[in-house]
């Protein structure tokens, strides 16, 4: 610090080409959502909603920098807010 003038610390460099940056801190995450009524994005929240209204159903994610769609079940932030699986038949 030279006369009172203070330097604002060093930027972060930007991200690789083709890197997702994370969400910003207190944001859900989004997810692109496929099911029985069609594709749509929504919150880990709002799918496991869809999931226990149709839990005969196949739902399935996606989020960039994954390889491919994961069943909804096997996402760990989805599968926390549903109920236990249902017994089998």
């Amino acid at each position: 610090m030279a006369d009172g003038i203070v330097s604002a610390p060093p930027a972060a460099p930007p991200p690789p080409p083709g890197a997702v940056p994370p969400p910003p801190p207190g944001a859900a995450s989004v997810y692109h959502y496929s099911g029985p009524g069609g594709q749509s994005q929504g919150t880990a929240e709002q799918i496991a909603a869809a999931i226990s209204a149709q839990p005969g159903a196949q739902h399935h994610v996606w989020q960039a920098g994954w390889a491919g769609w994961k069943p909804a079940h096997e996402v760990a932030e989805i599968a926390t807010r549903l109920g236990p699986p249902p017994p089998p038949r």
